[in-house]
């Protein structure tokens, strides 16, 4: 098998961030279409979407927190209650 060149390498990684964007509509769709209810993000409100296309408006969305590279954060949860 070839190796790839640096020009070719470059050119598939930038294709990531499409990819991504589809992957994640179409999962997202998905988990709708098979009955599922969504957790997102929708102008600065946490949202359940559910299947039918009703929105429940869970909380505000907390501000995002800017990690560093090599750092390990611990994640708890803040709250039980739905």
């Amino acid at each position: 098998m070839k190796a790839l060149t640096e020009k070719e390498i470059d050119h598939l990684e930038s294709l990531i961030p499409e990819l991504v964007v589809s992957a994640s509509r179409q999962a997202y769709v998905a988990t709708l279409a098979a009955g599922h209810s969504v957790m997102e993000v929708v102008d600065g409100q946490v949202v359940l979407t559910q299947p039918s296309g009703a929105r429940q408006v869970i909380r505000e969305a907390r501000p995002k927190t800017r990690v560093k590279v090599g750092v390990t954060h611990k994640v708890s949860r803040t709250s039980t209650s739905r």
